[in-house]
């Protein structure tokens, strides 16, 4: 495959998969969230997350691990073994 096809065909799929994304937040963008602390927010994302993909084992942990944190004024056990 020459390099003009292969190029195009690399360019398609990132295409697709920002496309796929849409304009929601991502883990990573939670997971830099949580490092700073701001976790009212961090967890807003997860759950946006999970609504979308109910099997994101990633976002359900994140979330779960932003519960428990005691750093958090949302600290709430009960809900994170619920969830």
């Amino acid at each position: 495959m020459n390099v003009r096809i292969r190029s195009f065909y690399f360019s398609l799929i990132a295409v697709v998969m920002l496309a796929a994304s849409g304009s929601g937040q991502t883990i990573a963008e939670g997971e830099a969230l949580v490092q700073k602390g701001k976790f009212s927010q961090a967890r807003t994302i997860f759950e946006e997350l999970i609504k979308k993909d109910g099997n994101n084992a990633e976002a359900h942990s994140t979330l779960g691990r932003i519960l428990i944190n005691r750093r958090n004024p949302d600290y709430d056990i009960d809900k994170a073994v619920d969830e």
